[in-house]
């Protein structure tokens, strides 16, 4: 009688297969991970970055004739909120940057045309929420929570101090720096 020939995996054949498969499932997982950090950085640089340009963009325009180098025309604010992370907003200012929100909305009509929230502040101009995660590092410190940085921009589009920012997710590799 002849053999019968039998098909199929032998054991070993099995096991470097498993081998493989998982080597390459581990390689996947670490560079998917880096991929989202580094996503997750470029979006938080992003939305930084068009805070910035909103908010020169509406000092240039200056709805509420604000004049002077020192008087502010816009403000873009980040704060960092304990449980929501860092905020965003960017908003408009009277000629006399010292009044109150109520004051400040009779002194010019663009603030006076916002909309109202329910608790009686008005809404900004522009905000966002950086994603989840990011650290902030501003000053060569890293923005803790409750912590509140204001920029100032003159009717001629010009900060009241430079800033430089650096934006963290994961290892140095995802680091953005902005500065403006």
């Amino acid at each position: 009688m002849g053999r019968v020939k039998q098909r199929g995996l032998t054991l070993i054949e099995l096991m470097v297969t498993l081998v493989i498969m998982a080597f390459l499932l581990l390689v996947g997982i670490s560079l998917g991970g880096d991929w989202v950090n580094g996503a997750r950085t470029q979006q938080a640089r992003s939305d930084l970055e068009q805070g910035w340009g909103v908010a020169k963009a509406l000092a240039l325009r200056n709805p509420c004739q604000s004049i002077g180098e020192d008087v502010p025309a816009a403000t873009l604010t980040m704060e960092h909120v304990t449980g929501k992370g860092y905020q965003l907003r960017v908003d408009a200012k009277s000629r006399n940057s010292s009044l109150q929100e109520d004051a400040a909305a009779s002194d010019c009509s663009f603030i006076a045309s916002r909309p109202v929230r329910d608790d009686g502040t008005r809404l900004p101009v522009w905000s966002a929420s950086l994603p989840a995660g990011i650290k902030v590092i501003y000053k060569d410190t890293f923005v803790a929570e409750g912590e509140l940085h204001t920029w100032r921009i003159t009717n001629r589009g010009l900060s009241s101090e430079i800033a430089s920012l650096m934006v963290q997710r994961g290892g140095t590799q995802n680091d953005e720096t902005i500065r403006w």
